[in-house]
């Protein structure tokens, strides 16, 4: 069977499925397979943090993030 293939054969499963298929993939990698970030997003990263430590009560608990999520995919 070729990539394509098998990837064709992945598109058919449901999405929590290949969202299974992809977080196992996504684990067998080694860390010398994940790319590094890029310097622009290294430096977002940096200044998010900077906003944090200055006022760590703007931080979103997983739950708020996970409302505002559903929130912004139900306006689409």
């Amino acid at each position: 069977m070729s990539i394509t293939e098998t990837i064709a054969e992945l598109y058919a499963l449901p999405p929590n499925e290949r969202l299974r298929v992809a977080e196992a993939i996504w684990d067998s990698l080694d860390d010398s397979a994940v790319p590094n970030p890029a310097e622009h997003q290294l430096r977002e990263l940096e200044r998010r943090l900077a906003v944090h430590d200055a006022d760590p009560t703007t931080a979103l608990t997983p739950l708020e993030i996970e409302e505002r999520v559903a929130r912004l995919r139900r306006q689409r």
